[in-house]
């Protein structure tokens, strides 16, 4: 009776597998294409200064609309839809989001206010499919322990893969080149409806564990950790292909280097998530924020003049933004008495919302003494994490 009950189980899953693998492809394609969108304006900002006339500090207002607009816009977002299983708001949200290929069919006279409210509604498109797009994954049948992380995964290498890619259409094509990647967002479109995706219908969030038998710090202090660390990684990732152009460099090459910091951080949550099981998550974050502080001021000393730097960049993620996903979910095991559905809510869209906001500040910097102070803007932001992390750690007794 037992091996009836278990080969009928197997075979109703071998039976849904393809199925189940579908939708999960299109899932995880609407995730890498919302961040791709999000992440395309830093690789190609220098192409757009001057196709719009604009300043330094005014082209940093367009790399905060979107990162505002795709960040705090998260926190409403998540409530939307909640009873229903469609994915059309998903399927919105991929529309809005490929808005921002609208930007070369503006007029070059198009007043800056007008820009940066076409990049908030890319970025509020951006912002629905992150929610929606998680209780996709969450209504499969597949384990949450393999599927979310993948998931997360497929949406780091959109961000990571974005700068290169447009910086190398709008290289060889000019800004229209950005025309190429509606196919990208048609062909995930149809690949939802024909998959027959389906959302996970909830009225609350439930706690899950973490992994983490308790966590070193406050809720109040990870979140603070988070808010700064992405504060660096916007700065960073936002004017970097920017200082790289200004300093000679092809844009292509600004794109590049976008891309391997994206990889390296990518790359190194999945490997710190992993480590974290087994070693204390502080033991990882505070000796690599460290080493990438360090590395960081090398890498900044020697990019004007040598090109063989960018070797540097990839380890800086790996070092500096990696650490972000095990703060999200060190925080869902943190003291504090803020609910799990506004924890995750304030820890993702509120940390980059105001990330995005953090860009205007650093523009400013920028114009005033150049581009490289504002890096090493960024790099303090990581150094008041290591500072404030020292300080509050919860030692074990």
């Amino acid at each position: 009776m037992n091996k009836r009950i278990f080969w009928e189980v197997e075979s109703y899953s071998m039976k849904n597998f393809p199925a189940e693998a579908a939708r999960f492809s299109a899932l995880a394609a609407s995730h890498f294409l919302a961040d791709f969108f999000s992440s395309i304006l830093p690789g190609i900002l220098p192409a757009a200064m001057i196709y719009f006339h604009l300043d330094l500090k005014l082209g940093v207002v367009l790399l905060s609309a979107i990162g505002i607009g795709a960040n705090l816009f998260q926190i409403p977002a998540s409530a939307v839809d909640r009873t229903k299983s469609s994915p059309r708001f998903l399927i919105l949200g991929i529309v809005l989001a490929s808005s921002i290929l609208l930007l070369p069919f503006l007029p070059q006279s198009t007043k800056l206010w007008q820009i940066a409210a076409l990049l908030f509604l890319a970025g509020s498109g951006v912002a629905l499919v992150h929610p929606l797009g998680l209780r996709g994954v969450h209504a499969l049948e597949f384990s949450p322990k393999v599927s979310v992380p993948l998931f997360m995964t497929c949406g780091f290498f959109g961000a990571a893969v974005a700068p290169w890619a447009s910086s190398l259409l709008v290289t060889h094509f000019g800004m229209k080149g950005l025309f190429f990647c509606f196919a990208a967002a048609a062909a995930t479109i149809l690949v939802i409806l024909a998959s027959k995706v389906r959302l996970l219908c909830s009225a609350g969030g439930a706690v899950k564990k973490t992994g983490f038998e308790r966590a070193p710090w406050s809720f109040g202090a990870i979140f603070f950790f988070a808010l700064a660390l992405n504060c660096g990684t916007a700065i960073l990732t936002g004017l970097l292909p920017t200082m790289l152009h200004a300093f000679g460099y092809a844009l292509a090459f600004g794109g590049f280097c976008n891309m391997l910091f994206g990889i390296g951080s990518s790359s190194g949550s999945i490997l710190l998530g992993v480590a974290s099981r087994r070693i204390c998550p502080q033991k990882l974050i505070l000796p690599g924020l460290a080493i990438g502080i360090v590395l960081g001021i090398v890498y900044l000393a020697f990019a004007p003049n040598f090109k063989w730097a960018a070797v540097l960049v990839l380890p800086l993620g790996f070092l500096l933004s990696a650490p972000y996903p095990v703060l999200v979910a060190l925080s869902a095991s943190a003291p504090g008495k803020i609910s799990a559905s506004l924890r995750s809510g304030l820890i993702v869209g509120g940390t980059w919302g105001v990330a995005g906001i953090a860009l205007l500040p650093a523009g400013q910097i920028a114009a005033r003494f150049g581009l490289v102070a504002a890096l090493y803007c960024a790099l303090g932001c990581y150094a008041v994490v290591l500072a404030i992390a020292l300080l509050t750690l919860r030692r074990e007794k």
